[in-house]
């Protein structure tokens, strides 16, 4: 994987970008919406967004949403934060979006908002060691096997796989960890997310496991209920950013 690409988005937990919940409330408020007193709909002059450690998302969605924005005259800054904490910020009102989640993370965190249309189809994908069963009937069958997925895939993955115990799960705090522990040979599976695995979603996989679908989904912007009468909007921009791309 292009590792690379992590590399210009701030760390919301580097020692160089340490954003305590107190400065991201202050940064909001920093950048107030400047027509208060003469709009219904303030427009800000800039947002400030968590975004996630993935190729695709810093690469491609990052700068997509960047465009969206400008049509507004907003500018952006996206900073990197751990995937479920990266949620609860922005229902709390102390970011104001997030660059993309699943839609089935995002179903599990009142207090955001889901911006139509979906950026991408995506999937989840089980990734395995080259010696090892890979499909999901592992998730009956070896029940000592360990599993590493982000924080907040965790708590999808076992809804949606009701026989998986939580003790098999091993959370890593952003998803690129599950990389990581599938290279330190810390885990036996991994759970990872692709994008459309219909045009070229698969390239994002290392080389040396093998993998198996687990479920397609959708990966949708979202945005905090503060900025909710932006809405409208953002969702016309981003809709004639995304009709330049097919």
């Amino acid at each position: 994987m292009a590792v690379g690409l992590f590399s210009n988005t701030p760390d919301i937990q580097s020692e160089s970008y340490l954003l305590s919940d107190s400065h991201l409330q202050n940064e909001s408020s920093a950048n107030s919406l400047t027509e208060a007193s003469t709009s219904a709909c303030p427009v800000p002059k800039k947002l400030t967004f968590s975004s996630l450690r993935h190729p695709q998302i810093q690469s491609e969605i990052q700068p997509l949403l960047e465009r969206v924005y400008a049509k507004l005259g907003i500018e952006l800054e996206f900073v990197v934060t751990t995937s479920y904490r990266d949620l609860m910020l922005v229902a709390n009102n102390q970011l104001m979006g997030s660059a993309a989640f699943a839609d089935d993370i995002i179903s599990t965190m009142p207090g955001i908002l889901a911006v139509e249309p979906p950026l991408r189809n995506m999937s989840y994908v089980l990734l395995c060691h080259k010696d090892l069963a890979c499909d999901e009937g592992i998730f009956d069958a070896q029940p000592q096997n360990s599993i590493a997925a982000s924080n907040a895939m965790s708590k999808t993955i076992l809804t949606r796989f009701p026989q998986l115990s939580p003790k098999q799960m091993v959370s890593t705090r952003e998803v690129i960890g599950v990389l990581r522990m599938l290279e330190e040979n810390r885990v036996d599976y991994g759970i990872y997310p692709i994008s459309d695995r219909h045009n070229g979603g698969l390239l994002e996989l290392p080389q040396n496991l093998n993998y198996s679908i687990l479920y397609d989904l959708k990966s949708f912007h979202v945005i905090s209920r503060q900025i909710s009468c932006l809405l409208p909007k953002i969702e016309v921009a981003l809709r004639e950013e995304l009709s330049k791309l097919k």
